[in-house]
């Protein structure tokens, strides 16, 4: 073990990014990311692992694959990155993530994928909305009601755009996020109706999921990696144990944090 790679590690708890760490040691992050790979031989134990997640569909499942994470690994640091999937998966590409939880449109044959969850969206509404006595609305109908929709930066956000535009429709969008939570927040509140993964309302009372003609299929949300890299230990475990916690044959189903 060296000054070098301890000062090297020490800077990049701190700034818990490679980028940013690299950018303040004057060095590239291939450079850091060798010299972390080298320092976990050496201590013959992992230390660090980078992981990126989709605002809308990674975390979903994120948090628990967290907490398992940590439960068996307590000294490793999990270096987060929070973003769109187009963003996540080039800066997998790149090298500065080692897997990323999100609902990748297209497969791309650089990756490797494991399916976590298949979840599909509906329509939510509060408990108390004049719709929720219904189980199936019409766009139309949602058109009427103020509307909390994701950004255009992610797939789901202009999927649910260009379905009111194909119908010749403009809904009132009272509010445009980058948040799940944020969509939850105003849908349980009764300030708006949104598209939230159907299986939400089994964690909250207050909302109501009612179907549409236009429903999405099933979207399967992945842990994706990248192939021919020689991934650290802290990375193989993180695939494993994203294998332990979500079966295949149990992918269908979100498995509650217990």
């Amino acid at each position: 073990m060296t000054l070098t790679q301890m000062q090297y590690f020490d800077t990049l708890c701190r700034y818990e990014n490679y980028t940013r760490a690299a950018q303040a040691l004057f060095v590239s992050q291939p450079t850091i990311s060798q010299a972390i790979r080298d320092l976990e031989k050496e201590c013959g134990a992992p230390l660090v692992c980078r992981i990126g997640f989709s605002t809308f569909s990674g975390n979903q499942v994120f948090p628990q694959l967290c907490r398992a994470y940590h439960e068996k690994n307590p000294k490793v640091r999990i270096l987060t990155r929070e973003s769109d999937t187009p963003t996540l998966l080039q800066m997998l590409e790149n090298d500065q993530l080692d897997g990323v939880v999100t609902c990748p449109e297209q497969r791309q044959e650089v990756f490797g994928y494991y399916p976590l969850i298949s979840a599909s969206m509906a329509y939510a509404v509060s408990k108390d909305s004049p719709l929720a006595n219904k189980k199936e609305v019409t766009l139309e109908e949602i058109a009427k009601y103020p509307l909390v929709l994701l950004s255009e930066e992610y797939a789901s956000g202009r999927r649910q755009r260009a379905m009111f535009q194909n119908r010749g429709l403009e809904p009132e969008i009272l509010v445009t996020t980058h948040q799940m939570y944020t969509i939850e927040r105003f849908v349980e509140r009764g300030a708006a109706g949104g598209f939230l993964p159907r299986h939400l309302a089994r964690f909250n009372s207050n909302i109501v999921m009612l179907s549409f003609p236009e429903e999405e299929v099933p979207q399967e949300t992945c842990l994706v990696w990248k192939k021919g890299v020689v991934h650290s230990t802290a990375v193989r475990i993180f695939i494993e144990l994203a294998k332990s916690c979500f079966p295949k044959e149990s992918s269908s189903i979100l498995m509650a944090s217990s």
